[in-house]
């Protein structure tokens, strides 16, 4: 008879086993062709920010972009640094369908999650009892690895110049966004920032966002 621990193992074997390759190279098509029909689409604007978007549980892709134009439009706000490095608050949020694949492939990865996690929950735990912090840290973990495969994208992007189009005339940033992001979530955002962007950038992001 397999022990308690056997059988967990059993049932989460598959999801340890997940390979994101696929992913990623979906995550830089999608976003290599977002920034192409951005760009077409706003040929007169001075574009200074681009973020990956998302929520809590990490289940969609899409795109936010922001322009020098908006940015100084706001130049008699307070807070201006908020404005500035906060995707909420951007302007360019077409899509133009170029995340339909690569969210179509998230929502199976999520679908398989999801039946592996009620598999666990369903076990007989045999006397020990499957602690609700356990299905949270599987649940964490599930999350960090979108956020990391898709981190890796973006910053192989980067190193293939993709973002080179952003304006100069402020600091331009480049970031993974969790809409009201727990703690938890904006540890991930600030990451993003740091791998993404100077170290100016995440200076003047965490004065603005932090404050």
């Amino acid at each position: 008879m397999h022990t308690y621990t056997e059988r967990v193992k059993a049932v989460w074997q598959g999801w340890y086993e997940q390979d994101y390759s696929e992913l990623r190279q979906e995550i830089k098509v999608s976003i290599a062709k977002h920034i192409e029909q951005l760009r077409n689409k706003n040929t007169n604007e001075r574009l200074y920010g681009y973020s990956l978007y998302t929520c809590n549980g990490f289940p969609h892709f899409q795109a936010v972009s922001n322009t020098m134009e908006q940015f100084e439009a706001l130049s008699d706000v307070d807070e201006l640094g908020y404005y500035q490095y906060c995707p909420d608050e951007w302007a360019l949020w077409e899509q133009y369908a170029c995340f339909e694949r690569v969210n179509d492939f998230t929502e199976a990865l999520h679908r398989k999650f999801e039946s592996m996690q009620a598999a666990y929950e369903d076990l007989d735990p045999e006397g020990e009892q499957a602690i609700d912090y356990e299905v949270e840290r599987y649940w964490q973990d599930n999350v960090e690895r979108l956020f990391n495969v898709s981190l890796a994208a973006l910053t192989e992007l980067k190193a293939e110049r993709s973002f080179e189009f952003l304006s100069q005339d402020i600091e331009p940033v480049v970031l993974i966004w969790f809409s009201d992001a727990s703690d938890w979530e904006f540890s991930m955002v600030k990451q993003s920032v740091e791998t993404l962007n100077s170290s100016r950038c995440l200076a003047e992001f965490c004065l603005a966002l932090e404050s």
